[in-house]
């Protein structure tokens, strides 16, 4: 089953590892967000580390569950949202100086999050449905070939179930159809391309898994809430 989640601006989501999840925008609005994503072998430490063993550890493996999001209610968030800042910057200066700031800063945000009360519980791990586990590989395979042609057939063979039932489990688990958790997986594939380079918008479209033009610009527009070519201009003026 998916838990939907409202997000409002300033709100900090930190999702844990091993957590299947989706961003989608309302169909009458649209919104910016940015997202780093890091292992956590970044801030491993060996297990006479009691800064690993007794906080990240238990984080890391979800013995401890973070509140999502983090919004502007609770008592410190404002130090989280400046580590935030500061994370984000260093990831976007992408030097090897940088990245030492932004490791630390990682490791405070975590101590942040570790002491300020009510921003981290404890939780007994519960295996996995065995649906989440079969439907897992399909997200893999999509995360990979989303720029290739991509029916409901090679993925209902994937999770080795027919195509209704295939169709009927992934809406059930993710809250959305495989084909629209397919096209989201293109569009933030075109994002980055309108964003890092100057290839032509008919260009990215169809690397990216659309067969015309007008079809990938409405889809576009539907999920980001303004076509391709605002996009691009917005994030170059940015």
């Amino acid at each position: 089953m998916f838990l939907t989640i409202s997000a409002k601006p300033g709100d900090i989501f930190l999702i844990q590892p091993n957590v299947l999840h989706a961003i989608m925008s309302d169909e009458n609005s649209s919104f910016f967000y940015d997202t780093i994503v890091f292992h956590q072998n970044m801030l491993v430490g060996s297990y006479d580390d009691r800064c690993y063993t007794d906080i990240l550890l238990p984080i890391f493996s979800s013995r401890r569950r973070v509140l999502v999001p983090v919004s502007q209610e609770p008592p410190g968030y404002h130090e989280l949202h400046d580590s935030v800042r500061i994370i984000m910057q260093c990831a976007h200066k992408n030097l090897a100086t940088s990245d030492l700031l932004l490791k630390s800063e990682l490791l405070r945000l975590f101590y942040l999050l570790a002491s300020t009360p009510g921003l981290c519980t404890e939780h007994t791990v519960s295996t996995e449905s065995r649906m989440t586990e079969t439907l897992r590989p399909v997200l893999t395979y999509i995360q990979k070939h989303h720029s290739e042609s991509v029916t409901i057939e090679q993925l209902a063979k994937i999770a080795h179930m027919s195509s209704s039932y295939f169709m009927s489990c992934f809406k059930q688990n993710f809250g959305l159809g495989a084909i629209e958790y397919l096209n989201q997986v293109r569009i933030r594939s075109a994002c980055d391309l309108l964003r890092n380079t100057d290839r032509s918008i008919s260009d990215i479209a169809f690397d990216t898994g659309f067969h015309n033009l007008s079809n990938f610009n409405r889809q576009f527009r539907t999920k980001v809430g303004c076509s391709p070519q605002t996009y691009r201009k917005e994030s170059v003026l940015s």
